[in-house]
């Protein structure tokens, strides 16, 4: 019931932000309809560029490929949301909830993930080149092969995160920066 309603919500909101309006004439090329899309069990068709989506509950969402660029989700809950793939890019996930999520291979450049929650989430391959990560829980998170490079990490929590192969060229840092157990980033 939870998945359906987070795919009836993105839907809705991506159809609302995109200027879809129900009561007007019929496209002469139509997206496939919310129905087929939950029939399918994904948004991914769906270009929710630009949506509003502040708030969402996406918990358990299979938004595998979706295209999110610019879209503002701060505060939604995507605990354990799949998004594979999915292009991220300069999206607001201020204080998001992500814990468990799978962002493995999702494209992170530029977003802002100002105090979002990554516990355990899977960010393998990860494009998180520009994010900002200021005071972002990434405890337990899998960044293995992340391209961090320019990220701020100012104040993030990554205790217990795995960094292997991460790059981390130019990535800010401050004191308040937790680094995994026998992590040196002067090193």
């Amino acid at each position: 019931m939870g998945r359906v309603f987070a795919v009836v919500t993105i839907a809705l909101c991506c159809l609302t932000s995109c200027g879809g309006d129900p009561g007007a004439d019929p496209d002469p090329y139509p997206r496939l309809s919310v129905c087929e899309e939950i029939e399918r069990g994904s948004v991914s068709t769906f270009d929710c560029e630009g949506a509003d989506l502040q708030g969402a509950d996406l918990e358990g969402a299979d938004l595998w490929g979706a295209d999110l660029e610019g879209a503002d989700l701060q505060g939604a809950d995507l605990t354990k949301a799949n998004l594979v793939g999915a292009d991220l890019y300069r999206t607001i996930l201020t204080k998001a909830n992500l814990v468990g999520a799978n962002l493995e291979g999702a494209n992170l450049e530029g977003a802002n993930l100002y105090r979002a929650i990554l516990i355990k989430a899977n960010l393998v391959g990860a494009n998180l080149v520009g994010a900002n990560l200021w005071g972002a829980d990434l405890d337990g998170a899998d960044l293995v092969g992340a391209n961090l490079s320019g990220a701020n990490l100012s104040g993030a929590y990554l205790g217990g995160a795995d960094i292997t192969g991460a790059n981390l060229t130019l990535v800010k840092y401050d004191h308040s920066t937790i680094w995994p157990s026998g992590f040196n980033p002067s090193s």
